[in-house]
């Protein structure tokens, strides 16, 4: 009896911090206006009308994560970089893959 009630209580305090987890989640979109625009949209009925009654989720709200932009200068730079450590690591593997083939 002690064991189902220590796990209920365990189970209970899991949902408890979850709860809290949803809580502090919807209070970060309800305070960032970009955010909230990937959530929900009020719109009238004309626009709905507009739509032919079309109440499609994309049609209204913008649920894409836009990515992250990157100067071409950067890229660039990451990707010599990445070419360079290639080649760097080829190199060092020649030598130990003509030993093993031997």
């Amino acid at each position: 009896m002690m064991v189902l009630l220590a796990d209920a209580d365990e189970r209970a305090e899991k949902e408890r911090v979850a709860l809290d987890e949803v809580e502090a989640e919807f209070l970060a979109m309800f305070a960032d206006p970009e955010q909230r625009k990937r959530y929900f949209a009020i719109v009238d009925m004309e626009e709905i009308t507009e739509n032919d009654f079309n109440l499609n989720i994309p049609r209204y709200v913008d649920t894409f994560e836009s990515e992250n932009e990157m100067e071409i200068a950067d890229l660039a730079k990451q990707l010599h970089c990445a070419l360079s450590e290639e080649k760097r690591v080829s190199d060092a593997l020649q030598p130990l893959l003509k030993s093993i083939l031997r």
